[in-house]
C-alpha cells in the first residue's frame, strides 16, 4: 500500500533543506535511522532494532534514492513510488506477482550500492554526509567514486530537523495525544496492590491500540521512583508511594515524551512541598520560553524558580530538550548553552528531582514554539494525581 503522506512530507523537507541549509551542496546523504526517515519518508523496522543495519538516503533537490539491505525492498515500496530509486545489497528473497515490482539484483556491499546510486544521479561534486569527515562511509564511497568531495552534514541535518514542518507537527501532536491518553486512562484505573508492570502494561496496551509504537514506559514507585530511566518491576504499589511515570512512543517515527506524578493515598508535607517546587519549575519553563531566547537563559530561570519555591540546593544538567524523529534532539536546554530557541521547534520541558533512598518527581510538558506564544501538545493535569489505597 503506497503511502503518499510520507512520500510527500519527505519531498517538502528536501525542498526546504536545499533552499536553505544545504544550498551549497549537490547532494546530502543521511545515514542514521532518523536522517533516513527525514529525507526519504521510509522508516525501517530493521534499522530501528539494529543501529548497525547500514542504510542511506541520498537526497538531491529533485530526487531521493534509498540504499538498504534487500530485506527493506518490499516495505520501502510503501513510500518510494519508483522501485528504481531503491538500491539494495545482501541477500533476501521477495517473489513477485505479475505486474508487481521485482527485487533487482542486490549489490555485494553497502558501499557498492551507495556508489552506484551516486553515479546514477549525474553530475554532482560536493556531497554532505551524515558523519564526520574521514569516516568509514566517506572513505569507502570516495574510493569507489573518485572526484566527489565530502563535507560533514551532521550539524546541518540536526539543526534542520529541529525546525518542524506542519506535517511533522501533526505527527508529533498525534504521538503526544496517544501517549497522554494511554497514561491518563491507565492511572484512572490504578490502585494499591497492582504492580509497576501491570500499570505499564495498561499504558502500553493503550499506546498500541491508539496507533503508536511504545518507546519507553517508565513506571517506578516508592524509593524506585528515584531511579531515572529504569524499567518497571514486580513491586506492588502501596500506601504512601510516589509513582513516577515517564512515557515515550512514536507515530510514524515521530516521538512523544511526557511525564506525570501520582501518589498512593494522602501525601505528607514533604511530598507536597517538594512537588510544588518541581511543578513550579516546569510551569516557569512553559510560561517563559519564547523564540529568540537562549537555551541557557531558560535553564537559569527554571533552576532559580525551583530554588526559590523551596528547594534551595536544586541542581540540574538540563531542563528540557528538542523532540522530533529522536526523543532527545537539538536543542538541549543546558547551562550556558547559547543555542537560540526558534519558531517551529518542539520542546520537552522538565525540572525533575531524583533523591536516592526517598524518591523521584517530574512533570514533563511538550509544546510547539511560535513567534510570540506556545502551543501545548500535552494537555492533561500536571498535579499530583491520587491513586486510591
Amino acid at each position: 500500500m503506497f503511502r503518499p503522506d510520507a512520500h510527500e512530507r519527505a519531498a517538502k523537507i528536501r525542498r526546504r533543506l536545499f533552499e536553505s541549509a544545504a544550498a551549497d551542496l549537490d547532494a546530502v546523504i543521511g545515514l542514521t535511522p532518523e536522517s533516513v526517515t527525514y529525507l526519504s519518508g521510509y522508516r525501517s523496522m530493521a534499522h530501528d532494532t539494529d543501529r548497525h543495519h547500514a542504510m542511506a538516503a541520498v537526497a538531491t533537490r529533485e530526487r531521493c534514492l534509498l540504499v538498504a539491505p534487500a530485506v527493506d525492498f518490499g516495505p520501502a515500496l510503501e513510500v518510494m513510488p519508483d522501485a528504481g530509486d531503491i538500491r539494495t545489497y545482501g541477500r533476501f528473497r521477495f517473489d513477485s506477482e505479475p505486474g508487481a515490482p521485482r527485487l533487482p539484483k542486490p549489490f555485494e556491499s553497502f558501499a557498492a550500492a551507495l556508489a552506484d546510486g551516486l553515479a546514477s544521479l549525474g553530475r554532482i561534486g560536493v556531497v554532505g554526509l551524515d558523519e564526520a569527515p574521514g569516516g568509514s562511509v566517506a572513505a569507502a564511497v570516495a574510493a569507489a567514486c573518485p572526484g566527489l568531495r565530502f563535507e560533514s552534514a551532521r550539524g546541518l541535518l540536526l539543526r534542520a530537523r529541529s525546525l518542524k514542518l506542519p506535517e511533522e507537527l501533526e505527527l508529533l501532536a498525534r504521538a503526544t495525544e496517544v501517549a497522554e491518553r494511554s497514561l491518563m486512562r491507565a492511572l484512572a484505573a490504578a490502585k494499591a496492590g497492582m504492580t509497576e508492570w501491570e500499570l505499564a502494561a495498561a499504558i502500553t496496551h493503550g499506546i498500541v491500540s491508539g496507533g503508536g509504537v511504545p518507546g519507553f514506559v517508565v513506571v517506578t514507585s516508592g524509593e524506585r521512583s528515584a531511579l531515572a530511566d529504569a524499567y518497571p518491576s514486580g513491586r506492588r504499589l502501596r500506601p504512601g508511594d510516589l509513582v513516577r511515570l515517564d512515557i515515550g512512543c512514536t507515530v510514524d517515527g515521530y516521538w512523544a515524551d511526557m511525564a506525570r506524578m501520582a501518589f498512593v493515598g494522602t501525601p505528607d508535607a514533604r511530598v507536597r512541598r517538594t512537588f510544588a517546587a518541581i511543578e513550579a519549575g516546569t510551569r516557569c519553563a512553559v510560561e517563559q520560553v519564547k523564540a529568540g531566547m537562549t537555551a541557557g537563559d531558560l535553564f537559569d530561570r527554571v533552576v532559580a524558580e525551583v530554588r526559590q519555591r523551596g528547594l534551595p540546593e536544586f541542581e540540574r544538567h538540563h531542563v528540557g530538550h528538542g523532540l522530533g524523529l529522536e526523543c532527545f534532539e537539538h536543542p538541549v536546554l543546558s547551562p550556558r548553552s547559547d543555542a537560540v530557541l526558534e519558531r517551529g521547534m518542539v520542546l520537552c520541558l522538565e525540572a525533575p528531582l531524583y533523591t536516592l533512598g526517598w524518591g523521584g518527581m517530574m512533570v514533563e510538558e511538550t509544546l510547539v514554539l511560535d513567534d510570540d506564544r506556545v502551543r501545548m501538545l500535552t494537555r492533561s493535569t500536571t498535579g499530583l494525581i491520587p491513586i486510591p489505597e
